[in-house]
């Protein structure tokens, strides 16, 4: 990965001049492979590449598709050289830098990732998804007006585009805008209905709201349609903690236990599990999710070391360990919070 930078600035290099053949008998088979790739249709559209003879490399217009694929496949170098190339070919199509700015975000390379939307947007300042790029990578860098007006252009250009609509829903969910942010994820749903993500950010700004009903109908929805390229991995985890404060401790328990199945390493997940086996009285259960909480990396400070500690020390202290609970009532006692923690899903 280490190379993107290098991708990068090989992709401002002088463009290609050789001469190239005449690929528009292709071009039909490129626009299925780049909506199989949008759709993140993966092995459907591996077959098109298999062959050389179906979709031939030396076709510039080829090698757009074929770095999308290679980046699907984690294949992040070859995809990167293979962006350079089409960069390099096809100097003047936004298409170009604005699929390779998705990928440079998604390995975390952000100025990189900000450099090919500005090149995208100076090729089309009205490019929807490098307006939706943009906007994402300002509202990391802690820039939410000009995110806001970013993310907002790309809806004026196309207003039936669901991913500016969803990015703007996030940014006011972070903000707490919670009333906006149930606007945006309303018309996402309307427009691609299939999208867990949407259902389950609309169900947590509802429960925000206070309409415990429309947040549970969400959550349900969400549920009814979790697989897939829009599928939500949290989606379980948000429903079985809004069950846990509802006290449908049985229900919870369900969607925790499949958390925990899907991510268990998060220590987020962990802790939540552990607090309901609490209340249920498993409480070797509870003691034991609460270490392995502390085990999990949290670099967000999402679940501070401070409350793991006083779980592990109510766990010990009902289990009649006074030891192990004036342990951790002493380490809760020091920890020390940290000076910034930042919630997430």
């Amino acid at each position: 990965m280490r190379l993107a930078a290098l991708f990068l600035m090989l992709a401002t290099c002088v463009p290609c001049t050789a001469q190239t053949p005449d690929c528009a008998h292709l071009q039909p088979k490129i626009d299925i492979a780049m909506r199989l790739l949008d759709q993140n249709r993966i092995a459907e559209a591996e077959p098109l590449f298999a062959s050389p003879g179906n979709l031939p490399t030396d076709c510039p217009a080829v090698l757009l598709p074929l770095a999308r694929l290679r980046a699907a496949q984690n294949n992040i170098n070859e995809s990167g050289k293979l962006f350079v190339q089409y960069l390099q070919a096809e100097p003047k199509d936004p298409e170009g830098p604005f699929y390779f700015g998705t990928v440079l975000l998604r390995i975390a390379y952000y100025p990189q990732a900000e450099a090919m939307a500005d090149r995208a947007l100076e090729l089309n300042p009205s490019h929807v998804g490098a307006l939706t790029l943009k906007g994402q990578l300002l509202a990391m860098r802690g820039q939410p007006a000009e995110a806001q007006q970013s993310l907002e252009r790309a809806i004026a250009a196309e207003p039936k585009s669901a991913g500016p609509h969803f990015q703007l829903g996030a940014l006011f969910d972070r903000r707490k805008q919670h009333e906006d942010a149930v606007k945006q994820f309303e018309t996402v749903i309307a427009l691609t209905p299939s999208d867990a993500r949407a259902y389950d950010y609309l169900a947590m700004n509802l429960e925000q709201l206070g309409n415990a009903e429309r947040a549970e109908n969400a959550f349900r929805r969400g549920l009814a349609v979790n697989a897939g390229p829009l599928s939500d991995s949290f989606l379980d985890f948000n429903y079985g903690r809004f069950l846990l404060k509802q006290n449908r401790l049985r229900e919870s328990q369900d969607h925790l236990n499949r958390a925990v199945e899907i991510a268990p390493r998060v220590r987020a997940v962990l802790y939540e599990r552990g607090k309901l086996n609490l209340r249920l009285g498993h409480l070797s259960e509870a003691a034991q999710d609460a270490r392995r909480a502390l085990d999990a990396p949290d670099p967000g400070h999402v679940i501070l070391d401070l409350q793991v500690y006083y779980l592990l020390a109510e766990c010990y202290a009902r289990l009649g360990d006074a030891a192990g609970a004036a342990k951790y009532t002493l380490l809760a006692q020091e920890a020390k919070i940290p000076s910034r923690s930042v919630e997430r899903k």
